[in-house]
């Protein structure tokens, strides 16, 4: 249900962008392909403009409750918005708003993809519940006071 795209422009200034929907929201269309939609949100487009001069990308997926992560990486192809409206992709949200269109979408071809070992989320004790529960009665402003 979730996933972050990395991205950089041709001078290596970087962006990370999460990603977000019920599991399958990323379609496989092949071996070696991958289809994103890009649901409205804030509407600053990093990645996109990033794609214009840089076609190279990573995804890293992350399931709740799973301590292993999906990395993916490979070479952007921008759809024409006639490409995708064609293709009829929809946005599959467990919550929707006034946003929750599908505005754009893109093909991953990948060069790589690999399991990632959980250490990292066992240090950061990330879906420990108690952690969770714990942080679920705090506000951002909480967070960055420490």
């Amino acid at each position: 249900p979730f996933a972050v795209l990395s991205s950089s422009d041709a001078e290596g200034n970087c962006d990370a962008s999460p990603k977000r929907g019920r599991p399958g929201f990323i379609k496989v269309l092949d071996m070696r392909t991958l289809l994103l939609p890009d649901i409205g949100g804030n509407n600053l487009f990093q990645s996109f403009s990033n794609f214009e001069s840089n076609p190279k990308a990573g995804l890293l997926f992350m399931i709740p409750g799973m301590d292993v992560t999906i990395r993916v990486n490979g070479r952007i192809e921008v759809l024409r918005p006639e490409e995708f409206k064609e293709r009829n992709i929809q946005a599959e949200l467990f919550m929707t708003d006034k946003n929750s269109n599908v505005i754009q979408a893109v093909t991953l071809k990948v060069d790589e993809a690999y399991f990632h070992c959980p250490r990292s989320f066992k240090f950061a004790d990330l879906w420990d519940p108690d952690q969770i529960k714990a942080n679920a009665d705090r506000s951002i402003k909480d967070f960055m006071a420490e």
